[in-house]
């Protein structure tokens, strides 16, 4: 969410006069004003309106403005609070700073101190917020290597990922399991402006709707059998930064819609309350599924594609990308070996041939395996070729004749992801990132026999 241009001030007081006396004191310097007579009118302002100063009375009816104080550092760290108080002590200056605030005001106080407290305040907090992005920008200049490519693949994706990082919209990633989907969500949020706030993910796939819905929007209490207490979700928990769902292909309809509102409004519902809660939350999408295909089959909503896909990032597998795997194969053998604290090790010119030759359908996580076995298998100085898995050994070389064809290459690759998934359809068209109709049609086209398979099986 862009921040507005003019400030946002809201003033909590239980008095009148002394809400529309601020009010028209600080109404002269552009600013936009809100005035509130509790605290809990306050809250539901700062829960769904962006806000750059709080000013509070302390003592107030009820909840007062100490209570309004450590809500307002627990929910919005970053939000500043300057107190007023008619209580001009030492003790309680002291306790109000303590406890979070940035300044106080003591009564009777002049409009020109309210003016100049709140001018200082706000430069304060831009001069913090420029901090952070320079210090941002600096971290973006030093050489990451968590993705790791010098492909031509992965140079335009890495290129790509750099024009939408400093942005807001939403991003779907797609691409093959073990591809490093949420490595690259993960680098899109460590590039954007909200690095400094929380980048949280959730497997979509890994968990039933109704707790599901639980863990993303939070319940209140009693929302369902076993909600004790009221919860906050992981939209709320990434206020001001980044939510990767990953395998959101597998969420349900009812999930999505709820979702969808989410994209919308910026605003979530708890399970079991009508209220809602303005979030501030760059949401990226993962999938290893065709979703155009899944709307097809309304499996998934067509809206909530167009919203998620505004900026789709497509991940290659590591068969495209052959010039990267001695680069990532030395990586990750170094990184397994340095995390045991042994020396470090080369990989022999044999077997460096057979890892580059290998299709690897697991991709770099299958990769990150072989390293991390061949990390501590290895007795020597050098990765052998004889310190590879047998399958890996064991596999065709990439060197047999090219097609000639689009359909003969086509065929061939359908006919190979079959004979590793041994003729699973669902899986194999998982692979493919087609709809299992679409497989089958190509199967029948290119009269791909399935019988010895199903002769295995049986």
């Amino acid at each position: 969410m862009k921040r507005p241009a003019t400030p946002h001030i809201v003033i909590v007081d239980d008095e009148p006069a002394m809400r529309d006396g601020l009010k028209e004191c600080l109404g002269d310097d552009d600013y936009r004003i809100t005035t509130c007579a509790d605290t809990t009118a306050a809250q539901a302002v700062l829960d769904h309106e962006h806000v750059d100063l709080v000013i509070s009375d302390l003592v107030m009816p009820e909840r007062d403005g100490m209570e309004l104080l450590e809500w307002t550092r627990q929910r919005h760290p970053l939000l500043p609070v300057v107190m007023i108080t008619g209580y001009s002590t030492v003790a309680t200056a002291v306790e109000a700073m303590r406890r979070g605030a940035v300044d106080y005001i003591p009564k009777p106080f002049e409009l020109d101190e309210v003016r100049i407290t709140v001018r200082k305040t706000l430069q304060a907090a831009g001069l913090e917020r420029e901090n952070r992005r320079l210090r941002r920008q600096l971290d973006s200049l030093r050489p990451r290597v968590e993705v790791i490519g010098e492909s031509g693949v992965m140079k335009e994706l890495m290129r790509q990922l750099d024009q939408i990082a400093g942005s807001d919209l939403p991003t779907l990633i797609t691409g093959e399991t073990g591809t490093g989907k949420e490595l690259l969500a993960r680098e899109i949020h460590a590039r954007s402006d909200r690095a400094d706030d929380p980048f949280l993910s959730i497997n979509c796939a890994a968990l039933p709707e109704t707790l599901l819905e639980s863990e993303l929007f939070g319940h209140a209490r009693g929302a369902f059998t076993g909600a004790a207490k009221d919860r906050d979700g992981l939209f709320q928990a990434a206020d001001g930064g980044t939510l990767l769902l990953d395998e959101v292909g597998d969420m349900s309809l009812a999930a999505q819609a709820r979702l969808l509102r989410v994209l919308q409004n910026g605003e979530v519902k708890r399970l079991g309350e009508n209220a809602p809660k303005f979030v501030d939350v760059r949401v990226i999408a993962a999938t290893n599924q065709p979703l155009a295909d899944l709307v097809e089959l309304r499996q998934f909503r067509e809206d909530l594609y167009f919203r998620l896909n505004v900026v789709s990032l497509c991940v290659p597998p590591l068969r495209e990308r052959r010039e990267d795997i001695p680069l990532l194969a030395e990586y990750l053998l170094h990184a397994n070996r340095q995390g045991r604290g042994l020396s470090r090790l080369t990989i022999a010119p044999a077997a460096m041939s057979r890892l580059e030759a290998y299709d690897w359908p697991g991709n770099v996580r299958e990769l990150e395996n072989v390293m991390r076995r061949g990390a501590v298998l290895c007795d020597g100085q050098s990765l052998a070729q004889d310190d590879l898995p047998t399958h890996i050994l064991e596999s065709p070389r990439s060197d047999a004749r090219v097609p000639r064809s689009l359909e003969e290459a086509e065929s061939q690759h359908i006919t190979a992801v079959l004979e590793e998934t041994r003729g699973n359809i669902s899986y194999a068209a998982r692979i493919l990132q087609i709809s299992r109709p679409t497989l089958r049609s190509k199967i029948e086209k290119y009269a791909i026999d399935m019988a010895r398979w199903r002769e295995e099986a049986e």
